[in-house]
């Protein structure tokens, strides 16, 4: 994906939306998922999915600055549906919307100002996925494939980091943005209370 915008196949990137959400049938109270006290709501338990795809995007010494936000709560006072308006960098919107309470599509979408690209699976790829590449002459898409699955590969990342002396630099998410991710999803939580 990152190459394909790199190649210009979309031009400047202008927006990007990005879902995450499925149906819990039964609020269960005392699920980490619903309490207060273990830090429940759809917001920290698949929010940080979306954010840190938007993150993805950020220049060096970017910015994501949280413009609007909205949503609903369970029973148990956390939130189960929320969606949220950020700017990226000043320049590009990027919206996203979290769900205990439907399916969402859990797909995401960057458009520029010659096409888009669709990531169908972004959460839980399957060892054979694609993304859609829409642009202004065609459109295909592009096949990945791995021999093992997205939990084996996050396993073998971290097992790495312990074992390495000298961390290299990765498409993995260092300390500091892991607390900035964080620290805007409590920004978005708190627009709700």
């Amino acid at each position: 994906m990152l190459e394909t915008i790199q190649r210009g196949e979309i031009g400047e990137i202008i927006k990007i939306e990005s879902s995450f959400g499925f149906k819990i049938k039964r609020v269960k109270k005392d699920s980490r998922l619903f309490s207060k006290k273990l830090g429940g709501g759809a917001i920290l338990d698949v929010g940080c999915y979306p954010v840190s795809f938007f993150n993805l995007f950020k220049k060096k010494k970017g910015s994501l600055e949280l413009i609007k936000a909205s949503g609903t709560f369970s029973i148990t006072g956390v939130d189960d549906e929320a969606e949220a308006e950020f700017l990226l960098d000043k320049n590009i919107v990027a919206n996203c919307k979290v769900s205990f309470k439907e399916n969402l599509a859990n797909s995401c979408k960057i458009y520029g100002t010659k096409g888009s690209i669709i990531i169908p699976s972004p959460w839980l790829p399957s060892t054979k996925s694609y993304i859609e590449v829409y642009n202004e002459n065609s459109y295909y898409k592009n096949f990945i494939s791995s021999n093992k699955s997205i939990y084996a590969i996050q396993i073998e990342s971290i097992s790495r980091l312990f074992n390495e002396e000298k961390l290299k630099k990765t498409f993995q998410v260092e300390i500091n943005e892991s607390v900035e991710i964080l620290t805007n999803l409590d920004k978005w939580k708190s627009r709700l209370f």
